[in-house]
């Protein structure tokens, strides 16, 4: 008789302390249907991935099953404990089967988890990417959308600030930015990332990411080309249109996928914040998570370009506090007419 699928097993919440049961899936009862360039791997009938993060249904303390036991501080407890009790509401059962609407929530909590204890990049990067699996297998794409991005940001942060990225190499990690960054139509930069990766002096350590990257360097190409030439987008510039250096035979890319639409072209901008700036625009990115803090800084000088720019253009200033002031008074003034 063929062993269940499913099969459960009891854990303690680090958090509150109470026992609950989890789902697991056992491994035989896996088939792999296909592998996407964003590492998503789609199964057949049953998808592991969608029990990887355990829910407690006490507190709703929530993580990838290889961290949910993990040492927690005494102030990282606290904190939890506090902020999760101000969070709760009710939640659907996430202890059974799950579907993809139920493996979402399951992200979402896990996510919220890893922001109450300040988690790093990396942590916060590999969650917004399973949730945007699970946003495509939800077919729901404007969301699928906004988890790429997260995702894509957050694994940029990591590779520039962090040492440690969740035990993924450093190929591995610049080639998920690259792809990130073709998904969510961020062209130039996804060539970018993508040469970047064929030259490092390790790729051919990891053949098959020296595959991916040159495959989705020529797809991102193909895609900028077909943008720029349907906009008044300046054309591709020669370093672009010039496949890095090939070291291997170049094989067909895995599976497609939609299109990116054409958009505002996007550039990395380079400038020095001061603390309490970091500070308030780190805050109001936390309060618009689905956004990102790069989204919410656009949308910011955006609005001050609406309202302002027309007396920006003749009115001048010679300092960055009369910068300030002349800004503030245009505000002022446009809030109270």
């Amino acid at each position: 008789m063929p062993s269940q699928p499913f099969f459960e097993q009891e854990k303690i919440c680090p958090v509150c302390e109470k026992k609950f049961k989890v789902t697991r899936v056992r491994s035989s009862a896996c088939v792999v249907i296909r592998r996407d360039t964003d590492f998503y791997i789609k199964y057949k009938d049953i998808n592991p991935n969608y029990y990887s993060i355990w829910v407690c249904p006490h507190c709703h303390y929530a993580a990838l099953d290889k961290k949910f036991s993990g040492p927690l501080s005494d102030g990282e407890k606290k904190r939890l404990a506090k902020t999760l009790a101000l969070l709760h509401r009710e939640e659907p059962d996430l202890s059974g089967i799950r579907d993809a609407d139920k493996a979402f929530r399951a992200v979402e909590l896990a996510v919220q988890t890893a922001q109450i204890i300040r988690a790093s990049h990396a942590s916060l990067a590999s969650l917004y990417l399973m949730g945007a699996w699970f946003a495509r297998d939800k077919g729901d794409k404007e969301l699928e959308q906004k988890y790429l991005e997260q995702a894509r940001d957050h694994y940029t942060s990591s590779y520039e600030r962090e040492t440690l990225h969740e035990k993924i190499s450093d190929v591995r990690l610049m080639y998920i930015i690259g792809e990130l960054n073709r998904r969510t139509g961020r062209l130039r930069e996804a060539i970018n990332w993508f040469s970047r990766v064929v030259r490092h002096p390790d790729i051919k350590r990891e053949p098959e990411i020296e595959r991916l990257a040159r495959d989705q360097w020529e797809l991102a190409r193909e895609e900028l080309h077909r943008c720029t030439v349907s906009s008044t987008d300046s054309p591709v510039p020669a370093e672009e249109e010039k496949a890095p250096a090939a070291t291997g035979e170049k094989t067909e890319a895995g599976i497609p996928f939609s299109e990116p639409a054409c958009r505002r072209t996007k550039t990395v901008y380079s400038f020095t914040l001061y603390r309490d700036q970091v500070e308030w625009l780190q805050k109001l990115s936390e309060d618009n998570a689905a956004i990102g803090k790069d989204a919410v800084l656009r949308a910011l000088l955006d609005a001050v370009k609406e309202i302002a720019e027309p007396q920006l253009m003749v009115k001048k200033a010679a300092s960055e506090n009369e910068f300030k002031e002349l800004i503030s008074t245009i505000l002022k003034h446009s809030t109270n007419s």
